[in-house]
C-alpha cells in the first residue's frame, strides 16, 4: 500500500514585485502574501535594484511595462547582479516576441491572461524549490576538449 506524501510547503521568502499597475500589483502582492512570503513592492526601477542590494531577496518578478517598458531593462541588470537571481517577466503574450535578441532571459516568462495567478504561483514555487542556482551569462563553463579528456 502507497503512502500518499503531503507536498512540502514552502518557507517564506523575500519577493521583489517590480511592477506600476497598482491594481494588478496590489492583486499579485496579495495570492503572493496568502502563500506566506514577505512582497516588497517597487514601481521604479532605480527602487528595484536598491532592493536588490538591500533586502536579501529570493526571488525578482518584474513586469514588462515597468515605467512604460523598461522592465526588459531592469530585468538584464537583474541577470547582470552578482546575486543572480531568478526572474519571472509578467508579459502580455505578444511582448515575448521582445525578448529574442535580447541578452538576458528571464527563468520564467507569465503571460498576462485569464490564468495569471495560477502560472504565477505555479514559477514563484517552482523557482523556489529549485536546488541548483541559476547561471548568469559569461558563468557557462564550456565542455572540456578531446585533448583534455585524453590527456
Amino acid at each position: 500500500m502507497q503512502v500518499h506524501q503531503p507536498k512540502r510547503t514552502l518557507a517564506p521568502h523575500k519577493i521583489l514585485l517590480a511592477a506600476a499597475n497598482q491594481a494588478g500589483t496590489k492583486a499579485r502582492k496579495m495570492v503572493l502574501e496568502e502563500k506566506g512570503h514577505h512582497v516588497i513592492v517597487a514601481s521604479k526601477a532605480k527602487d528595484a535594484l536598491h532592493h536588490m542590494e538591500n533586502d536579501g531577496l529570493a526571488l525578482v518578478i518584474v513586469d514588462f511595462n515597468l515605467e512604460q517598458g523598461k522592465g526588459l531593462t531592469l530585468l538584464e541588470e537583474v541577470c547582470a547582479h552578482e546575486t543572480a537571481l531568478p526572474t519571472i517577466l509578467l508579459a502580455e503574450p505578444v511582448q515575448e516576441m521582445e525578448l529574442d535578441g535580447s541578452s538576458c532571459r528571464p527563468d520564467i516568462v507569465v503571460a498576462k491572461q485569464f490564468d495569471e495567478v495560477a502560472q504565477l504561483l505555479k514559477a514563484v514555487d517552482k523557482l523556489l524549490r529549485r536546488r541548483v542556482p541559476r547561471k548568469r551569462p559569461g558563468n557557462v563553463q564550456k565542455p572540456p576538449t578531446a585533448a583534455a579528456k585524453h590527456g
